[in-house]
């Protein structure tokens, strides 16, 4: 059970690795997405059976309703965001990760398929750490462990995805975002045909 925020760091140590495959504002989306909407379904569907962590923190869930919010919140609020914050405050905080542009467009499916590992990873990210998983919603819920350890699953989760996560901003966007881009090598055979 990671603090939301944290859900991203499987996804940006993911995207570093697959940066020309994957949509870096989509995966980002996608690994919070459960989270940050569960409560509409609370408001929407007020019976405990739909809600409470089971339909958002599942695989149909994941594939269908948080994809979909992921697929509107990254296009609806997260590229305009990124966009304006840009023009108010130009930095390549709002425009790089790992001295990679991640606003670039991607084509439809990259941008789906990137949603939908984004929120699988959410799944993934919080399976061990809580003491029962909704994963096979609507049928088995899964008990992971006794329901009184959950405060030393949430201590180690917060421990661990928060040092990675201060570790991605500093070493991949705070840190390289203040460093000036490298011009490029001059000199034979450094032209770009």
């Amino acid at each position: 059970m990671p603090f939301t925020a944290f859900h991203v760091v499987p996804v940006w140590f993911l995207w570093l690795r697959y940066s020309a495959k994957l949509d870096f504002v989509a995966l980002t989306v996608g690994a919070v997405i459960p989270d940050l909407f569960e409560p509409i379904l609370i408001l929407v569907l007020p019976s405990g059976y739909w809600t409470n962590r089971g339909w958002s923190h599942s695989l149909l869930g994941a594939v269908t309703y948080d994809a979909a919010l992921a697929i509107i919140a990254t296009f609806l609020v997260a590229r305009p965001f990124l966009a304006w914050a840009d023009r108010v405050a130009p930095s390549r905080l709002w425009t790089h990760f790992g001295d990679r542009e991640y606003r670039l467009r991607q084509p439809w499916t990259v941008t789906i398929l990137s949603t939908v590992v984004g929120t699988l990873s959410h799944l993934l990210a919080d399976l061990p750490f809580h003491p029962s998983s909704p994963i096979f919603f609507p049928g088995t819920i899964i008990e992971v462990f006794p329901a009184h350890l959950e405060w030393i699953a949430v201590t180690i989760s917060n421990l661990l995805f928060g040092a990675a996560f201060a570790y991605l901003l500093y070493r991949y966007w705070r840190r390289r975002s203040r460093e000036k881009p490298q011009a490029a090598p001059k000199g034979p055979g450094t032209e770009i045909p």
